[in-house]
């Protein structure tokens, strides 16, 4: 492999992924009883995705396109799969991935001191980088298989953050509950990635762009369906009406996976649909129910805000008027 390809904008983009990762392999034993290196292993590895940011713009700009994806496997290898497994580096990711690296630093920050004293601090840590590591992937996803398989993972770290306080029936019940409505949007995702890969033969987000094209003849029975699907993944994932229970009850949960999930996490549908827009707008139909149900969410929300005197509960109506604002 070339020197250049090291230097290409796509492979940095890895390495707080990376990062995150390996401190999740520490084992529980050592975690637990270092807490306080954990927290601190984890913002920085956290931060590191800020230097990546800057270090990607400096590497654009040495080579001066818009953006750039870095993908696994050639163009010559026949398949979707050519296009499969692949980062993006361009204005949405770069700009997301160094918010969310931001997030995950501060709530490692503050659940230094949140569970302080806890025997399994240093576990929660561990679940913490490896969701965050997820989502980061997630993030930087160039095509829609890897955007899949990263946000199954970032689902099971997340489950994990959850059921942390055992003792705690409403969290656990919440967790359940989440789990379900989560996992119905990822099949939506996995189905949608099938049907893509067969219907148009390419994976990656400017693949699909390129085949839709902006009119409804470019578009075949695979494409209309997958466009339905990926609507469906959004309104589940993001928690709009009429599904929009499991977001407010989840604040049952630490107040720091709360805040990675309401801050975070959830806002992996919007991403989604500025990834696929062109296909949602070739289709139309679909596009058109997201906007709806975005209109009903942020009305519903903004209605139910005013009678809130908790304030947990009503930053968690907010997030899902937020949520229903971006979709529409």
């Amino acid at each position: 492999m070339a020197w250049d390809t090291f230097l290409s904008p796509g492979i940095p983009l890895l390495l707080s992924p990376l990062l995150l990762g390996l401190v999740w392999l520490i084992p529980d034993r050592v975690a637990n009883a270092r807490p306080v290196v954990m927290g601190r292993l984890v913002q920085v590895a956290a931060l590191a995705g800020i230097g990546v940011v800057c270090l990607v713009l400096v590497l654009l700009a040495r080579q001066s396109p818009a953006a750039v994806t870095y993908g696994l496997f050639t163009e010559s290898q026949a398949g979707a799969l050519a296009s499969a497994f692949s980062v993006t580096a361009d204005s949405l990711s770069l700009t997301v991935l160094a918010l969310v690296s931001l997030l995950v630093a501060l709530v490692a920050r503050f659940s230094t001191n949140y569970l302080l004293g806890d025997a399994r601090q240093g576990s929660f840590f561990r679940w913490l980088a490896f969701t965050a590591g997820a989502f980061m992937l997630v993030v930087v996803a160039g095509d829609l298989l890897s955007f899949a398989l990263a946000i199954i993972l970032t689902g099971t770290g997340l489950n994990r953050l959850l059921t942390y306080f055992r003792q705690r029936l409403p969290a656990q019940m919440v967790a359940h509950k989440k789990l379900l409505f989560s996992r119905g949007a990822d099949a939506c995702l996995l189905a949608a990635t099938l049907l893509i890969g067969f219907g148009v033969g390419t994976l990656s987000f400017e693949g699909i762009a390129a085949a839709v094209g902006t009119g409804e003849a470019a578009i075949n029975w695979q494409l209309h369906l997958a466009a339905w699907l990926i609507a469906g993944y959004a309104v589940l994932k993001t928690g709009q009406f009429p599904f929009h229970g499991w977001l407010l009850q989840v604040m049952e949960a630490p107040t720091p996976v709360s805040a990675l999930l309401h801050a975070g996490i959830v806002y992996s549908g919007p991403l989604l649909i500025l990834r696929t827009h062109e296909l949602l707008l070739a289709e139309g139909a679909a596009l058109v129910l997201v906007l709806v149900v975005g209109l009903m969410t942020v009305t519903l929300a903004a209605l139910v805000m005013l009678t809130q005197t908790a304030i947990k509960s009503s930053l968690a109506w907010s997030t899902a008027g937020q949520l229903g604002f971006m979709l529409w």
